[in-house]
């Protein structure tokens, strides 16, 4: 017998509850179908998923404290008894804009925000950890915590997401090169530079130190790293 293919969408506005009505309906069909260990297993999987991607692809607006800035698209997998079996999930659309400049009390992704109120002693350390307000991307909108209310609290929802990841099985190596990724973007946006005295000459890094602490989270040299960032490459015909 051929699957049955069901889809489900939402429209509205930002704050309309778009997200919350999909994740009701998502946990009132996995309670539905999930029975044995194995079944339920799978569905505290897919239910992780949530905080995972809101941390990362949610950030507060003007409009929404909590507003999805990405597309997503989650597909659930049954066998033919009507248990539950696998899932997957799909985002796209990432508003990339929120990683260079933000608008006046608007916050960029919750999960940068998360990371620096939820930290490990030995976290800040690694990453040599800052205040919010420290960083330029983050400092630009001067909005650093979510309004009061039940799920305001950032240290308490990075919690969550470790929990999360936990239950997907994201290992602790993998958790620290995620990490790590983020605080190089929270450092990036602290470089500053210089214009070249010369027309032929590109600009440069005037802050080197700066460079160096994100070239190291990235894994990379800091002169291969200040390259990329103040010269252009053009391809032609591949080369």
């Amino acid at each position: 017998r051929a699957p049955t293919l069901t889809t489900l969408s939402y429209r509205g506005i930002t704050g309309s509850g778009k997200t919350a009505s999909s994740q009701l309906v998502v946990n009132q069909v996995l309670r539905l179908s999930s029975h044995s260990k194995r079944e339920t297993r799978v569905a505290e999987q897919i239910k992780a998923l949530t905080p995972l991607l809101d941390s990362f692809g949610n950030a507060k607006t003007l409009m929404n404290p909590n507003a999805s800035r990405h597309g997503r698209y989650l597909e659930l997998h049954f066998n033919e008894r009507g248990r539950i079996s696998g899932g997957k999930v799909l985002t796209y659309g990432l508003e990339k804009s929120r990683l260079n400049r933000l608008t006046h009390e608007e916050r960029t992704y919750h999960v940068f925000y998360q990371l620096l109120a939820g930290s490990t002693p030995e976290e800040r350390d690694r990453f040599n950890l800052e205040d919010p307000s420290d960083y330029a991307l983050l400092a630009s909108s001067g909005c650093y915590r979510l309004p009061s209310g039940p799920f305001s609290d950032d240290s308490i929802a990075m919690e969550e997401l470790r929990a999360a990841m936990k239950t997907l099985g994201f290992k602790p190596k993998h958790t620290v090169s995620i990490f790590s990724l983020l605080v190089a973007i929270l450092i990036l946006g602290n470089v500053q530079f210089g214009e070249g005295d010369a027309r032929d000459v590109s600009a440069y890094v005037s802050n080197p130190l700066v460079l160096e602490q994100a070239a190291r989270l990235l894994g990379v040299s800091s002169e291969e790293l200040g390259e990329t960032l103040t010269n252009k490459t053009s391809y032609v015909r591949k080369e």
